[in-house]
């Protein structure tokens, strides 16, 4: 073994990937491949193995060295979905990180602009910071700002993001004027990306005929999907 840490992070990635059904077994030679790439400092590897540790993953949940990796991997390397993943544990306060608003939209900020990050950690940093102007946590209210950034997570794809620009359209929030065809532009695409609260939100469109043709039949298809 010449102890390349980007073959021992895909060796690891192969045993836990294009598989229907993935056994502890597995799980536990992945992680043994992704401690090895981890100590050599690869900063994908370290993600890996935090997320083990965090969710019980072929090792038992162990949070403070969940947190030790996200916080290696987010620092030291840089990696995108480390700093999603560590503003998420201040954000909720788990893995034995004390809730804090301030850290999480810190986090979120250099996930969001990570290129460096998947798309879809990108989208749900961004569609986080969004939530943290919209209510005022950690950062002054400013729901401005706040659809800015779900703009940007829905331009990633992001469901949640989605259905708020939906919301922000319905209600005429940040500085937009009410439209219920925007609103429902909005609402159908979070629907069609399997967001429920979008499901709802477009079910009501239907059942009160704004934004669209009233069509009870419509309605109780996605109040049905989003039960």
């Amino acid at each position: 073994l010449q102890g390349n840490a980007q073959a021992q992070y895909t060796l690891g990635r192969k045993c836990i990937t294009g598989k229907d059904r993935i056994c502890d077994n597995d799980r536990s030679i992945a992680l043994d491949w992704f401690q090895k790439a981890a100590e050599s400092g690869h900063g994908a590897a370290q993600h890996e193995l935090a997320l083990a540790y965090q969710h019980g993953l072929g090792t038992p949940y162990d949070p403070m060295r969940a947190l030790q990796w996200f916080t290696e991997s987010a620092t030291t390397n840089d990696h995108g979905n480390a700093q999603y993943h560590l503003g998420t544990l201040y954000y909720y306060g788990s893995c034995g990180v004390p809730q804090d608003y301030s850290m999480a939209h810190q986090w979120f900020l250099r996930a969001s602009s990570n290129q460096h990050s998947s798309s879809s950690s990108r989208g749900a940093a961004q569609n986080s910071l969004g939530f943290l102007y919209q209510r005022g946590w950690g950062v002054g209210q400013d729901h401005h700002q706040a659809l800015q950034w779900f703009i940007k997570a829905a331009n990633n794809n992001n469901s949640n993001a989605q259905n708020q620009i939906g919301v922000y359209n319905k209600k005429g929030l940040g500085g937009l004027k009410v439209d219920y065809r925007m609103a429902f532009e909005w609402y159908s695409k979070s629907a069609k990306n399997g967001n429920s609260s979008g499901q709802c939100n477009l079910a009501w469109m239907y059942y009160d005929g704004n934004g669209t043709k009233q069509d009870y039949v419509k309605a109780m298809k996605w109040f049905l999907m989003a039960a």
